[in-house]
């Protein structure tokens, strides 16, 4: 009886030793392995800050200061050089009513855009330092498209800068109301780059007649220098502060359109109404 009675104790001690083991080892195993889901977390969470920090670096703007300053102001302030160049050529048109060989690209691109730019920069986080200047430009550019048109000496067929300008402008619109941020930034921003190099590049379209006639009547000096400034202007700020190649590289197309134009200027003279009608005198 005692042996039976010792052997049922024994059993039973080794089966209550057998259990606390087992959920033991099973205690063990939840601990390790939510020490490594806990261990995965951290990585995680490090990596991703790693990255944020990296992202954030990424965007820092390359200068600060001063040149910071420089960069964020002298971009609104050239625009305006710009949209006020054409001005001049503009009031001549309107003196002789007639754009004579004018080219019509660089006026209706204008106003395309200002439109197309203002949009950006709404989708961009409202970033005045674009929104801004760019108004202004659609402004301006409106005037003097409706200008030209009024004037308009028939050597170009307006129809296809009309119908053009209109597409430009209305899908912008809708890119910008109906897509998302990102989306919407990289559509309107390939948009924008090619707007802005035929804008910019737009008194280039006479460049074949200037050479042929030895004549830059057709090429404003206003506007080749205001192309100059305003785009290096923009190319610092693309490429120095926002490290947006939206901005910088239709910007740096500009920067040589202008170069052309000057140079073409310096090799023929800068056209005088005047001298030539002496001359032909």
């Amino acid at each position: 009886m005692f042996i039976s009675l010792t052997r049922s104790s024994f059993r039973r001690g080794y089966r209550g030793r057998t259990i606390r083991q087992n959920l033991l080892n099973r205690y063990v195993n939840l601990y390790q392995a939510s020490n490594d889901e806990d261990l995965k977390i951290t990585k995680r969470s490090a990596s991703t800050t790693a990255m944020t920090v990296a992202l954030s670096a990424a965007k820092a703007p390359l200068v600060s200061g001063a040149a910071l300053t420089f960069f964020q102001v002298s971009p609104v302030l050239a625009c305006q050089a710009l949209w006020a160049a054409p001005y001049p050529t503009i009031s001549d048109v309107r003196r002789k009513k007639s754009t004579g060989g004018l080219p019509p690209l660089p006026y209706f691109s204008m106003f395309a855009n200002g439109f197309l730019w203002v949009v950006y920069g709404c989708v961009c986080d409202f970033n005045p330092t674009i929104i801004i200047p760019n108004f202004v430009g659609f402004i301006a550019g409106g005037y003097y498209t409706s200008q030209f048109a009024t004037h308009s000496s028939g050597e170009y067929n307006l129809k296809p800068y009309y119908v053009g300008a209109a597409a430009l402008m209305g899908t912008t619109g809708l890119v910008g109301a109906l897509l998302d941020q990102a989306t919407a930034q990289n559509a309107i921003g390939l948009i924008g780059c090619g707007v802005v190099v035929a804008m910019l590049g737009g008194p280039l379209q006479v460049m074949k007649k200037v050479i042929d006639e030895k004549s830059t009547k057709d090429l404003p000096l206003p506007m080749a220098v205001a192309t100059v400034v305003n785009s290096c202007c923009w190319l610092g700020f693309g490429s120095l502060v926002v490290h947006d190649p939206y901005v910088w590289a239709p910007n740096l197309i500009g920067v040589t359109s202008g170069v052309v134009q000057l140079g073409l200027i310096a090799k023929y003279g800068i056209h005088n109404d005047e001298k030539a009608t002496t001359g032909k005198d």
